[in-house]
C-alpha cells in the first residue's frame, strides 16, 4: 500500500506535476487565481518500521527526494534564494523538479 506525504504549495511546475503523477502521487489545484493554492500528495515507500523512502531538508529551499521513485523536487519562494520558504506566504512558493532548479542551486538539488 502506498503512503503519501501531503503538503500545500502555491504553484507546481508542469514538469513537477508530471513527475508526481507518474510516480503515483496527486496534484490538486484548489485555487488557480490569486492567491494560488495547490495540495500535493507525494508518494513514498515505508522501508521498515520508523523508516521511509522520503527525505525532506534544506535551508532557503527545501529539497524533497523519494529515491525509489526517482522523485527529486525543490520547494522554494518564487524568486530563487530570496527568502526561506517558511517565511513567505504559501501562495508565493513553487514546487519544481531538480532539473528546473536555478543554475546556482542545481548542484545541491541533484546531490
Amino acid at each position: 500500500m502506498p503512503h503519501f506525504h501531503w503538503m500545500t504549495v502555491g504553484h507546481v511546475s508542469q514538469a513537477a506535476e508530471t513527475a508526481i503523477n507518474t510516480a503515483g502521487g496527486t496534484v490538486v489545484h484548489l485555487v488557480r487565481d490569486s492567491p494560488s493554492l495547490v495540495i500535493v500528495a507525494l508518494p513514498y515507500r515505508r522501508i521498515s518500521e520508523g523508516f521511509r523512502d522520503l527525505y525532506i531538508g534544506g535551508r532557503e529551499e527545501i529539497f524533497i527526494k523519494v529515491p525509489s521513485l526517482g522523485l527529486h523536487l525543490t520547494w522554494s519562494s518564487e524568486v530563487d534564494g530570496q527568502d526561506h520558504v517558511g517565511q513567505v506566504s504559501v501562495d508565493k512558493t513553487v514546487l519544481r523538479t531538480a532539473e528546473e532548479c536555478h543554475s546556482n542551486w542545481r548542484r545541491m538539488c541533484l546531490a
